[in-house]
């Protein structure tokens, strides 16, 4: 008798069955989907998701069962596979990849024919299956899957804008469902995709000139202050932050150094505490208009006018100067494209009216000189910082590059 299937409705073919010999028998190829509906005797009753009004039997011994949700339970039910997105993303893609290589490989022969897009095409789809098939055998820790999932995400992004296919726009390297975000959403995603993917390309080279130079697929910013000519009289505090001019926001925490009234002093003990580390940054971001941006408050005197000897019990923490640094790409990395060692930047501070002290970064980039002034100072340099660019796991590169302050 046959019965209908509760724990058993989804599967893939392991072997070819052939249909000829067996009546209302389904042909299935290796790889094809089924969705199960009954089974009795160690025969299953189903269809193929490639054609799901043609239903027949087929062994259970020729199906590997996988796990699958149900949507619409009952006579409209659709049974789908509960697989990662990335592992299901790799498999669509080396299906419509392989046709339009094979395409490519019919007119290498004519004045139409790529050779250098052919084999790059080749080698990326050889990467992603390998990748995939490191994915499915369930060996790796977590941290590995995440690395292999974001290599598979930026293959598959480079290879359909190199093929001239449509781009996928993804949030975190996960690919965003159209159906479930709004229309102005979907479009920023994607305006964040294009950007993203377009950052990969010019940091990482093409595969087909196999320039790969920078196989980390992280950065981070190793950022430490030298010295501060201005002698304010009082207490300070000094916020650094990194700022995307490109997209006029700031993509970084606050990292926060706190100056004595006596002035700055570099000394050897207390050099560690003006040093920090900014993780975490993309490909996109290095290859972006760049800055470090130091916003100077003063803490103590509600005027500046005011005498130092007037002795008050409340401290005011006020706005008085902003400080820019762009990191160019000669900046952080060589006419080779390797990393360079340390580099020193001197800036001078700006000032403006109180009102418009967090909008001076952009006043000054956009050059509206009306609205702000530089400040003087008795030394011929202003606000020294260093930074250098490492790039790889943040536990790896901090043992590679100890503290070379």
């Amino acid at each position: 008798m046959w019965t209908p299937t509760k724990n058993q409705k989804f599967g893939v073919a392991i072997y070819n069955f052939e249909a000829e010999h067996v009546q209302q028998a389904l042909r299935l190829d290796v790889g094809e989907t089924v969705q199960i509906l009954e089974e009795c005797c160690g025969w299953y009753r189903g269809f193929s998701t490639k054609n799901r009004n043609l239903k027949g039997i087929f062994p259970a011994q020729f199906i590997h069962l996988k796990p699958f949700k149900i949507d619409n339970e009952g006579i409209y039910e659709t049974v789908t596979p509960v697989e990662d997105p990335v592992v299901q993303e790799a498999a669509s893609v080396l299906r419509e990849w392989g046709q339009i290589w094979k395409d490519l490989y019919v007119v290498l022969g004519t004045p139409h024919g790529d050779q250098e897009l052919w084999d790059a095409v080749r080698k990326t789809m050889m990467d992603i299956a390998d990748w995939r098939k490191m994915l499915i055998t369930g060996t790796l820790t977590s941290d590995q899957i995440g690395q292999i999932k974001l290599k598979i995400t930026r293959k598959i992004d480079w290879g359909n804008r190199r093929l001239g296919l449509d781009l996928v726009p993804r949030v975190d390297g996960e690919m965003v469902d159209p159906d479930a975000v709004s229309v102005v959403e979907l479009y920023r995603v994607h305006v964040l995709s294009a950007e993203t993917s377009q950052g990969h390309i010019q940091g990482l080279g093409t595969l087909a000139k196999k320039k790969d130079r920078r196989k980390a697929q992280s950065h981070h910013l190793f950022f430490c202050m030298r010295d501060f000519s201005y002698h304010l009289g009082e207490d300070a505090e000094v916020f650094f932050s990194l700022y995307d001019a490109c997209k006029g926001k700031f993509i970084s925490e606050r990292f926060l150094v706190k100056l004595s009234k006596e002035g700055f002093f570099n000394y050897v003990e207390k050099i560690h505490s003006n040093c920090t580390i900014f993780t975490d940054l993309g490909s996109a971001d290095l290859a972006s208009e760049l800055y470090i941006v130091a916003h100077v408050v003063r803490v103590g005197r509600m005027l500046f006018s005011e005498s130092v000897k007037k002795s008050s019990s409340h401290c005011y923490r006020r706005p008085h100067g902003v400080a820019l640094f762009r990191l160019a790409p000669s900046v952080l990395q060589g006419a080779d494209g390797e990393v360079r060692n340390e580099v020193e930047l001197t800036g001078k501070l700006f000032s403006s009216d109180e009102k418009d002290f967090w909008q001076l970064p952009e006043l000054v980039l956009k050059k509206q000189s009306n609205k702000y002034s530089i400040m003087s100072n008795n030394a011929s340099y202003g606000l020294v910082v260093s930074v250098k660019v490492v790039h790889g796991e943040l536990e790896q590169a901090t043992k590679e590059n100890p503290p070379y302050y």
